[in-house]
């Protein structure tokens, strides 16, 4: 990165309160990344075998002897007054032993973040990423985690799990397949309740059959073949995930109708909030190293350790190490960055602007920490998202047609934003999937990834303009802006996150690009609970957002409307007539693009063999690069600062940022992370 470049950023610069004079040119040097530790033979197998639907890819360590075992001291005198059995009762029989990253830790403190918005999200993904399985820390392949094991039948249509056994919930009730049957029969199969089935539990158009075969023992029978069902059960958290689909049934059917007979069927809404906002809840148990002991909406949500917790280190010492872990809401980025300068922060990952990553790095001794470049996980940074489904068809007919859209995409100067917005540490890129994915490792697949992320990013303002004159967009009045092919006055309108300032940066230059080809763009900057209800009811036209990890398992919807998220491809009512089998949403129209797309998923996670179900996908990737882009990226593959507070220790070195769907930093199991 040069200093000639970073002094033309000067004006973006100053817009940053932190961006003191001085520190521009230490922003000019790489921030030294660690290097990967090599797999283990174990990891190197799993990760070969990781996509086969008949092996459990890593298997557990030895259960230790439960006379071995050592608990936190803050529990002791729990303990030694009656109100907590001792530790060998509170463990189950199939503990699970996590190995250290560096070394065995010691008990104690409360680990500090920050985070913005209302709810507790980032915490959730501290805590809360307890799937089936999880990813390995290098997220290549997965892991025993809630399961100690699965096995399929020869033609994928049938999967045993088997559950640990021993595990209790944070009050000592025990954790069975009950819990888990619980969601899936009092709420996804319950109409009144209308939990949507996820994705991965209806191929063939059919919600799967679950058999209970014991209290830790179950089968799921599928319509067709689902190969991909363990990888889509491990993403991240929310309703989507595992994680959250197993729910403390004793408590849960307090809040049902079925169970409690001074409701109304109609009273679901209570039992649906705490479904999806557990965290905020003192009174919900759960399974993860931490508890909530005090939730404040847009103040703080503390936790303390969970005398439960069913994991322990190589010597027998349960885990977690911290006692606790509390986040606390500040209003702004720029004070997340000031909190880490001051040293009240232990680690922190996601909403930190790169544009503050100059004085970040200028501070690491003050603020007692090290910066890591960490991946962003994105298949793009400030996209834009076409909505097809949106009300006024003079729009939208403009949207379905591929002149207008590759001319949308000529008229971006691409560099210009990577430079100005994102310190050159992005490229160029269309939005095409993840780049690291399993569907990529072939001459093909590599192929398809290069012409996909180059379609249609050259900066050619004049083809742009050519591309517009042919669909018959073109200025009819001379005011040197376009109007439709009708003659009416033509704005293209983009809704933006208020708290995205990364997005609004870059969305006010495409802004200055399209100006410059007769295009209006205006910037809706609105609230983020506001967005999300426009995207899901349509009344969106364009929306601005970045795209994480993305692909066939991490998050289809990137590219095809399978699920129903705020970005899925094309409109999100699309992912929820899908995902529903047409019950609710709005039909993709017959024959498009969405159709087809639609179904190579359909085909795609039916096939067992990885070759061949990695080519069906491609298929798909094609149908973006011959009749797209279809949704317009900008930047991608970006670096991205991380926090680590020099005395924190046992942080994997490397981890992946922005995609919700790899658990971070769940994944990089914090419960054994330690002060030293």
């Amino acid at each position: 990165m040069s200093r000639q470049l970073l002094f033309k950023r000067r004006e973006f610069l100053q817009v940053s309160a932190l961006a003191a004079a001085g520190v521009v040119a230490q922003a000019c040097a790489k921030t030294p990344t660690t290097a990967p530790p090599a797999p283990t033979a174990t990891q190197a197998a799993a990760t070969k075998e990781a996509a086969k639907p008949t092996a459990t890819p890593v298997p557990p360590t030895a259960t230790p002897k439960p006379e071995a075992a050592k608990e936190a001291p803050v529990l002791a005198d729990a303990v030694k007054s009656g109100k907590l059995p001792a530790l060998n009762e509170r463990l189950p029989s199939e503990t699970l032993v996590l190995e250290p990253e560096e070394k065995l830790g010691k008990y104690g403190g409360t680990w500090m973040f920050l985070d913005t918005g209302q709810g507790f999200g980032n915490l959730e993904m501290t805590g809360w990423v307890e799937n089936f399985a999880k990813y390995t820390r290098d997220t290549k392949a997965q892991r025993p985690n809630l399961l100690t094991k699965w096995e399929w039948n020869a033609d994928g249509t049938m999967i045993t799990l088997f559950f640990r056994k021993g595990i209790k919930w944070s009050d000592g009730k025990p954790l069975t397949v009950d819990d888990w049957l619980w969601w899936w029969q009092n709420m996804v199969n319950d109409d009144k309740v209308k939990v949507s089935p996820p994705v991965g539990t209806r191929p063939g158009g059919k919600n799967m059959e679950v058999t209970k075969v014991d209290d830790f023992t179950v089968k799921c029978a599928f319509a067709a073949p689902n190969p991909l069902f363990m990888p889509v059960m491990t993403r991240g958290q929310g309703a989507r995930a595992s994680s959250f689909q197993v729910v403390p049934a004793h408590v849960f059917q307090k809040y049902h109708y079925k169970f409690n007979t001074s409701l109304k069927d109609t009273d679901v809404q209570e039992l649906i909030d705490r479904f999806n906002n557990r965290s905020r809840y003192n009174d919900l148990p759960h399974f993860g190293p931490w508890i909530t002991k005090e939730a404040v909406l847009s103040q703080k949500c503390v936790t303390e350790r969970n005398p439960y917790y069913w994991k322990t280190d190589t010597q027998g010492n349960q885990l977690p190490y911290f006692d606790g872990v509390e986040s606390r809401i500040v209003q702004t980025t720029e004070l997340i960055v000031l909190g880490c300068i001051a040293g009240e922060v232990d680690f922190q990952m996601r909403l930190i602007d790169l544009k503050n990553l100059p004085v970040l790095k200028e501070n690491e001794a003050k603020g007692n920490y090290k910066l890591r470049m960490w991946k962003q996980g994105d298949c793009n940074m400030a996209g834009i998202l076409f909505h097809y489904c949106f009300a006024d068809k003079s729009i939208t007919d403009l949207l379905w047609q591929q002149k207008f859209r590759q001319a949308m995409s000529y008229a971006i100067d691409r560099q210009r934003i990577n430079d100005v917005v994102f310190l050159g540490l992005s490229r160029p890129r269309q939005i095409a999937m993840f780049a690291e994915g399993m569907e990529y490792q072939s001459p093909r697949g590599q192929q398809v990834l290069k012409d996909w992320e180059n379609q249609c990013i050259e900066y050619d303002p004049e083809k742009a303009k050519k591309l517009l004159d042919e669909v018959g967009v073109v200025d009819k009045n001379n005011d040197g802006m376009r109007e439709k092919p009708d003659g009416s006055a033509l704005e293209l309108v983009i809704d933006i996150d208020v708290n995205a300032k990364a997005e609004i940066e870059a969305e006010q230059l495409v802004q200055e690009d399209f100006k410059k080809v007769g295009l209006k763009l205006v910037l809706n900057v609105i609230d983020a609970a506001v967005l999300t209800t426009r995207a899901q009811e349509c009344q969106s036209m364009l929306r601005s957002r970045g795209g994480a990890a993305s692909g066939l398992v991490t998050a289809p919807a990137h590219w095809t409307p399978v699920e129903f998220n705020d970005y899925t491809m094309g409109g999100p009512p699309y992912g929820r007539y899908y995902q529903t089998g047409g019950k609710e949403g709005i039909p993709v129209p017959p024959g498009s693009f969405l159709e087809r797309l639609q179904q190579v998923y359909t085909d795609a996670v039916k096939i067992v063999d990885d070759a061949k179900r990695n080519d069906r996908i491609l298929d798909g990737y094609q149908i973006h690069i011959d009749e797209g882009p279809f949704q317009i990226g900008t930047v991608g593959d970006t670096k991205t600062p991380v926090v680590v507070k020099t005395n924190l220790i046992n942080v994997p070195p490397l981890g992946v940022i922005g995609s919700w769907t790899y658990g971070w930093p769940g994944t990089g199991d914090p419960e054994q992370w330690f002060r030293a």
